[in-house]
């Protein structure tokens, strides 16, 4: 990021963006996430005890989705917590 740059509003920055202008020197790369950050913000590990019957439905429902058993409880969950 150039230091001498002079702050630009968001109007501005949204014009040189259309306009295919380079824009790389307006933005503070120092203040992102990396990868590895945003990996362990979204992905947090639990570990739950379910009983057979439950285990067996999961295992059907996967199947009907063609999913893995993580990614069915995940979207199940998702689905009830009203995030998608």
């Amino acid at each position: 990021m150039k230091k001498n740059l002079k702050p630009i509003d968001a109007s501005e920055f949204d014009a040189k963006f259309e306009a295919n202008e380079d824009i790389s020197d307006y933005i503070d790369y120092t203040q992102g996430y990396s990868f590895d950050d945003l990996q362990a913000l979204l992905n947090q590990e639990i570990s739950i005890k379910i009983s057979d019957t439950l285990a067996k439905r999961l295992l059907s429902k996967s199947k009907e989705l063609g999913l893995d058993i993580q990614s069915t409880i995940k979207a199940i969950l998702a689905k009830e917590l009203g995030l998608i």
